[in-house]
């Protein structure tokens, strides 16, 4: 009865990892940087918050299965260690480890090539919401195809100025490690993505922009899945 009992907690736990890849590989785009409706994908975790599952970031593509997260130049690092090897978020054994975030600029300097604009993913409705008074989210995606394997994050940063519109600005400094040899896996969710947002937006129309991008929204107003967007990351 023991063994079957570790048999049957055994499939049930490779069940759930297995959805959690399905549900960030089937969402608009896939891991870190594309939106999907679990965790990160859609809805980047909370600063500070347990991850989810799905939770996907600008490390390095990988899926965050556990543990605690803190935001670090716009990207997402483990409290306690565990980032991708040379990841944006600390490199081999932890935040801040080698090839970690903040290390040196071996970078090149990426456009950005999508922009979003975000509200608060409503369960009921499946709507992303924005309300009068609340808060609007903006992401930022470099513009290009990085493998997860072979690009290494060292800076994916947003801020946003308020005023009659919102002008949004982002910097990606991505590091392509495919010249020091050895395969790269073929997906393009290495670059990442960064958030910034506004924490009090009254009633009314409005536009966003960033880097020739424009984004117009209304408050309040429901916005599909992953907001609305401009722009082609690819």
């Amino acid at each position: 009865m023991k063994t079957l009992n570790r048999i049957a907690g055994s499939a049930l736990f490779f069940a759930f990892a297995l959805l959690g890849a399905w549900a960030c590989d089937n969402g608009e785009g896939g891991a870190s940087g594309t939106s999907s409706e679990c965790g990160g994908c859609a809805l980047p975790p909370v600063c500070g918050q347990p991850a989810n599952p799905c939770s996907c970031g600008c490390i390095d593509g990988d899926l965050f299965n556990g543990g605690t997260h803190v935001c670090k130049n716009g990207c997402l690092e483990p409290v306690g260690g565990g980032g991708g090897e040379g990841g944006g978020g600390g490199g081999e054994g932890g935040g801040g480890g080698e090839g970690g975030g903040g290390g040196t600029a071996n970078c090149d300097q990426t456009p950005i090539g999508k922009l979003c604009v975000r509200g608060e993913m409503d369960p009921q409705s499946n709507q992303e919401l924005l309300t009068a008074g609340g808060k609007v989210r903006f992401q930022l995606y470099p513009k290009g195809c990085f493998s997860s394997s072979c690009t290494v994050v060292h800076e994916a940063s947003c801020s946003v100025v308020a005023g009659t519109s919102f002008t949004v600005a982002g910097t990606f400094c991505l590091e392509d490690t495919s010249k020091m040899g050895g395969a790269c896996t073929p997906d393009c969710s290495g670059g990442g993505f960064a958030n910034c947002e506004e924490p009090s937006v009254n009633a009314g129309m409005y536009t966003a922009t960033a880097d020739g991008l424009s984004v117009s929204f209304e408050v309040p107003s429901s916005l599909p899945p992953g907001g609305s967007c401009a722009g082609n990351q690819f």
